[in-house]
């Protein structure tokens, strides 16, 4: 708790010295925080990778696979990279934190071929998830994540496409703040649909003791904490980013960070315990 704590004075100190900057050192804090709580997602996703081969592997048990090839199941075959469901929630997770990216680098004053750059990486990765959902397997569990975003994966990349097209600095920042609805759409049906993932994760063929699932269980609910002060703060970096956006956006960002970066940092505490 004593470390817990010094985290929190010196974040306090760096949210008052920043209390006169432009903002770029506000967004700055902005992209550590979402970066540090992004690695409670990659473990949930490295759960659903494996419990998602685990349901694919038992579901064809005892299939002739000299007989039977699909290419749309390569994924599944081989112990490789990620199964198409993890791997299309994992893309998806990959293009918000380039986004986030990017809204740190209009603060930054990036040029346009750097935020273009960062803009196209986004669009590859919403192809590359959109692509995985269309070959996510009958698991023979209830798993409706896919359903809901595949729309909001083709609105994403429809507006990103469109911040391609404009070279403007203006352009990149007005498509940037076009897209973020669509992208917290993608992180509330992520959140409401961990109910379903943590099944997924429990009732994989093999028996999962019961400390395990406690351990997941709290492992999920760290990731909902977390999406949830994610939401309020890329919200608050949305507004920051407007062009000629009043001060006490700035500072809201820089408080909501930091409060993003502690609870990142207890619940990385708690896990490594």
């Amino acid at each position: 708790m004593k470390r817990i704590a010094s985290h929190l004075f010196a974040a306090l100190l760096a949210l008052t010295t920043m209390a006169c900057s432009n903002g770029v050192q506000e967004f700055q804090v902005y992209s550590t925080a979402f970066d540090l709580q992004n690695e409670t997602a990659q473990k949930v996703l490295d759960k659903v990778a494996s419990a998602e081969r685990a349901h694919w592997e038992h579901l064809h048990d005892g299939k002739n696979p000299l007989k039977e090839f699909n290419p749309d199941d390569a994924a599944y075959y081989i112990n490789v990279g990620d199964p198409p469901l993890a791997g299309s929630m994992r893309k998806t997770l990959k293009a918000l934190t380039t986004y986030n990216r990017a809204l740190t680098g209009l603060a930054n004053g990036e040029s346009a071929d750097a935020l273009t750059a960062k803009i196209s990486t986004i669009v590859t990765d919403l192809s590359g998830a959109q692509e995985d959902l269309a070959h996510v397997a009958n698991l023979g569990v209830a798993v409706t994540i896919p359903t809901p975003v595949k729309g909001y994966l083709g609105t994403a990349k429809t507006i990103f496409g469109t911040a391609l097209r404009g070279a403007a600095r203006q352009s990149f920042r007005e498509n940037l703040i076009r897209a973020y609805p669509t992208l917290k759409q993608i992180l509330l049906t992520f959140r409401d649909g961990t109910p379903e993932l943590y099944y997924l994760v429990i009732s994989v063929p093999k028996r999962v003791p019961r400390e395990q699932m406690l351990k997941d269980r709290d492992l999920f609910a760290s990731w909902v904490l977390l999406i949830d002060s994610t939401i309020k703060t890329m919200e608050i970096a949305v507004k920051a980013a407007m062009q000629n956006g009043p001060r006490a956006d700035i500072d809201a960002l820089a408080e909501s960070s930091i409060e993003l970066r502690i609870l990142a940092e207890k619940i990385r505490v708690e896990q490594n315990r």
